[in-house]
């Protein structure tokens, strides 16, 4: 018998891999159409290709976890996986970067989730490959990899200032931003639209006189682009 006094902890949720339905639409040979700006994807796919590429980058049969670090990923394997979005989606050769520079942030991200929990190491998650499971807890267990961990923790707590909008990418709003003001934006716009505590005052950057209305395009732009790719963390 149970004792009544014993309440029984309920089942924590996991997310599983995020469901790809636009997958099950697609006809044999057919690829969905993406638009680059600022060598950023756009357009109503674009947010398919970035789930499709982080899906691509946490399968371990593509782009193993045993990897120690990024900069040692096979030049092959990073081929593959660029393949495998190819077969997807019909975009822009200057998306390519952007590409190969998710397919390392989420698989990065993917490795780090699987060391930050003890309880995780004792079993197994469904997607990794079982014969990595067991290098990648001897490669988490080691020293050095606390230095490091430590390290980038300290570099993250350093950032003041946090996204405030939804999970829509930056070059998106600088990209809509463009549309409506009929010119580039300005570094200082695009920051505004995606710090704005309240979306209406996103509405009033439409007819918001610009402060560097003498600025040249080309300015202009080279600023926004700074201001969306950010500052790395040294």
């Amino acid at each position: 018998m149970v004792d009544s006094g014993q309440e029984e902890e309920p089942a924590r949720k996991v997310r599983g891999p995020k469901p790809m339905k636009f997958l099950d639409t697609l006809r044999p040979g057919q690829r969905l159409q993406v638009e680059s700006w600022l060598n950023s994807p756009i357009g109503q796919n674009s947010t398919y290709m970035a789930s499709y590429v982080s899906r691509v980058a946490k399968d371990g049969n593509i782009l193993p976890l045993t990897i120690s670090h990024w900069t040692q990923m096979p030049a092959i394997f990073v081929l593959n996986a660029m393949s495998e979005v190819k077969k997807v989606f019909d975009y822009p050769d200057d998306l390519n970067d952007w590409i190969r520079g998710r397919l390392h942030d989420r698989w990065k991200s993917h490795k780090h989730s699987y060391k930050t929990q003890e309880e995780r190491l004792a079993h197994r998650p469904k997607d990794v490959v079982e014969s990595q499971w067991g290098p990648l807890v001897e490669y988490w267990q080691n020293p050095r990899q606390d230095a490091l961990c430590a390290k980038w923790k300290a570099c993250k707590s350093k950032q003041t200032v946090q996204q405030s909008t939804d999970s829509k990418p930056h070059v998106k709003y600088a990209a809509e931003l463009e549309a409506k003001l009929k010119r580039p934006p300005t570094a200082q716009e695009i920051y505004d639209a995606t710090h704005a505590k309240r979306k209406k005052q996103m509405e009033g950057l439409e007819n918001k006189p610009s402060r560097h209305s003498s600025e040249s395009s080309s300015t202009r732009q080279s600023g926004a682009i700074l201001q969306l790719n950010g500052q790395n963390c040294m």
